[in-house]
């Protein structure tokens, strides 16, 4: 349909992140009806929301994904589907599909690379091009932290029975 003049309708405008490697967090997971790339058929799919934590200044940006229910490694001649790709950098690991529960990726962190593309009305959008293992988990306030399994809390520097108020005085400076 051609635009008067080259002119957009008016459409809610959201941020768009620069082209570039991001860190996220994976915060909720929805089964969906979408539509099948190849056939055009109606298909169950999961949609994704992934939260940025790293870099800092675009911290909170929300990204969402689409994937088919497919999930299998890549075959001659054939990639692994996005699912399964998403899952195995997500766990850090490959998991069977016997064990697969995708309520298990909610606040698991990857990288995503993310591309800068326009769609079909014209507006600019990012498109998740390739999926990262995460080296390390961002926390909250944009601290590295150790996943919950590699934390010793065996060697807590804190006084015992003093774990709500530090005593300055028993700190050595």
């Amino acid at each position: 349909m051609p635009l008067e003049n080259d002119k957009l309708p008016d459409r809610p405008q959201f941020p768009v992140l620069e082209e570039g490697t991001y860190q996220v967090v994976i915060v909720d997971k929805n089964e969906k009806e979408g539509t099948n790339f190849n056939t055009g058929e109606p298909e169950k799919q999961y949609q994704f929301d992934l939260r940025v934590v790293d870099p800092e200044e675009n911290a909170g940006h929300m990204l969402k994904v689409w994937s088919s229910t497919k999930y299998s490694p890549a075959k001659p001649g054939r990639k692994e589907a996005k699912l399964y790709t998403i899952v195995t950098k997500a766990m850090k690991k490959i998991v069977p599909p016997e064990d697969l529960h995708l309520n298990e990726l909610i606040d698991k962190q990857l990288k995503v690379v993310v591309s800068v593309e326009q769609n079909e009305q014209g507006y600019e959008r990012n498109k998740i091009v390739s999926f990262l293992e995460a080296k390390q988990n961002i926390g909250e306030d944009n601290e590295l932290a150790l996943p919950e399994d590699k934390v010793d809390k065996s060697k807590s520097k804190l006084p015992e029975n003093k774990t709500d108020e530090i005593d300055l005085n028993e700190i050595p400076f």
